[in-house]
């Protein structure tokens, strides 16, 4: 599946994520993310693909 930047996921704590970038290192695909908190510094983090599929779904309504 490829994940488009900008888009954003839930939690199933529901809280709100958005994609950064995708970044292909040592044959793993890592997820860079952070969390839409409306802080002026907001964390950022990052999984394997695999982790992140699992953890999160994609936000149906994509407009914000």
């Amino acid at each position: 599946m490829k994940l488009t930047q900008g888009s954003r996921w839930t939690s199933a704590e529901h809280k709100l994520f958005i994609l950064l970038h995708e970044v292909e290192q040592d044959g793993k695909t890592w997820v860079h993310y952070r969390e839409e908190s409306g802080r002026p510094d907001p964390r950022e983090y990052s999984c394997y693909k695999e982790s992140f599929l699992a953890r999160f779904t994609l936000n149906a309504n994509q407009d914000k």
